[in-house]
């Protein structure tokens, strides 16, 4: 099974994978001021409330565009669930080639975004991704990821 966490401005949504089908998935308010410790506690209530251990991974997948908390989620599955997470970023093998200025600033979230695109739909695409912000981002055909714009979102629009 596959533990995958995405952690966002506003949640941290955490999903459960045999195989490519998400058998549990939930969210969890981002707290900065939450401590490895608690995000480890949680994850194995989570995983414990599915009928799960960590003994049951074999994997986990991060996605971070919140810095100061990457590193305690990093820690948490180091200590609670003894797995090294894959932290996706713009470095990561996905098959989309960042063709960006800074291909650094990209976040992982649209890094996620263009992957999951060209590999279930393929491109041409224009992705808008609806959270904290609006993301709006551009592919190729040839899965090449070109860069795009970031708004507020609905609920600070609102």
């Amino acid at each position: 099974m596959l533990l995958a966490v995405d952690v966002g401005n506003t949640n941290l949504t955490i999903g459960l994978y045999e195989a490519d089908q998400l058998t549990s998935h939930w969210r969890l308010a981002t707290d900065h001021n939450r401590m490895p410790d608690e995000y480890g506690l949680q994850i194995l209530g989570l995983l414990t409330h599915a009928g799960r251990n960590p003994a049951d991974l074999n994997g986990v997948s991060l996605a971070s565009v919140v810095p100061p908390l990457t590193s305690r989620v990093i820690r948490a599955c180091h200590e609670y669930l003894k797995q090294e997470p894959l932290v996706v970023d713009t470095g990561v093998k996905t098959g989309v080639r960042i063709r960006y200025d800074d291909p650094k600033t990209v976040g992982a979230d649209r890094v996620c975004d263009a992957a999951a695109v060209m590999r279930f739909y393929g491109g041409p695409a224009c992705i808008i991704d609806f959270g904290t912000a609006t993301t709006f981002n551009a592919v190729t055909k040839d899965g090449d990821y070109l860069g795009g714009a970031i708004t507020a979102g609905i609920n600070l629009a609102a």
